[in-house]
């Protein structure tokens, strides 16, 4: 009944339960995980609660990646781009739920038909009603046409003399390292894996120069958990978590824990281990005194 019909339910709180319930049956192997696809694509349209609707879209995505058998994985991950496209184009115009739809479908993009999409998209050939393709957007696109061979090194470069900001250096990397040639995979291998040892050399000296980082920490980290692989982002959360244990820094993180919405939990709980350190060593520096 719910996978039929959950979208019917008026409160958002008891979609909430139902939806939270099922993740974790198929969390815990009691419910096949194509069901739960189903579940997610028959009802995710109606769901008018923006975080839950981002939090069964990131549910969808792992169900995806790792819980649907590995036979059926790919033809389920057609099936679910091409419903998220239908749904995308039936949101709403100028919504968030327009904008987390497409997003999805743009993220789970698999056949040529939806690369062409995507392309079409990017070039302006195809408009949804209300939806403005902003730097974010627009550089997901790109992304997203470098992973399908579309986008080369060259047409990055260009995006990235458009769009020179942190977010789109950011974009960018993640765009080279999209390039499906084992070249590019090999260049983005050896970045990744001096990461630890550059979070390491950026913590020492001076305490004064890593402080003016503090804050940009705190405004960025989210957006780095969401976007990064699990190996990578913990790396970033824990390595580059300011390291100057003052009463206020806990203060700080204690305000940014309060702010996490409700499904950045797994954030939570590594920024909370961080915030529980400082409370330790202000307790052990008061006890020095």
């Amino acid at each position: 009944t719910a996978i039929k019909h959950l979208g019917d339910i008026d409160s958002s709180v008891a979609r909430g339960v139902v939806w939270g319930s099922l993740w974790d049956t198929v969390r815990d192997a009691q419910m096949p995980a194509r069901k739960y696809v189903d579940l997610v694509l028959n009802n995710i349209g109606k769901e008018t609660n923006s975080t839950a609707l981002r939090t069964q879209i990131n549910n969808l995505s792992a169900t995806l990646h790792s819980f649907v058998a590995p036979e059926a994985r790919e033809e389920t991950r057609h099936r679910a781009a091409d419903r998220l496209w239908e749904l995308a184009k039936a949101a709403e115009p100028d919504s968030d739920a327009q904008l987390q739809l497409l997003q999805a479908f743009i993220n789970q993009t698999r056949t040529e038909e939806q690369y062409d999409n995507v392309q079409r998209l990017f070039e302006g050939e195809l408009t949804l009603e209300g939806l403005d393709i902003d730097a974010d957007l627009r550089w997901n696109l790109v992304c997203r046409l470098a992973t399908g061979g579309r986008f080369s090194a060259e047409q990055i470069a260009e995006e990235l003399e458009n769009d020179n900001t942190a977010n789109g250096q950011q974009y960018a990397a993640q765009a080279y390292a999209s390039i499906p040639t084992a070249e590019a995979k090999a260049e983005y291998w050896n970045k990744i894996m001096v990461q630890r040892y550059a979070i390491s050399g950026f913590k020492s000296g001076k305490p004064e120069l890593i402080a003016q980082y503090d804050e940009p920490y705190f405004e960025q980290i989210e957006g780095i958990w969401r976007s990064r692989s699990h190996e990578i982002s913990m790396q970033i959360i824990g390595g580059m978590y300011p390291s100057v244990p003052t009463a206020e820094l806990l203060e700080r993180t204690e305000a940014y824990l309060a702010s996490l919405p409700e499904d950045a939990a797994a954030l939570y709980r590594q920024i909370a281990e961080a915030r529980d350190g400082v409370a330790r060593a202000l307790k052990v520096q008061a006890a020095d005194i």
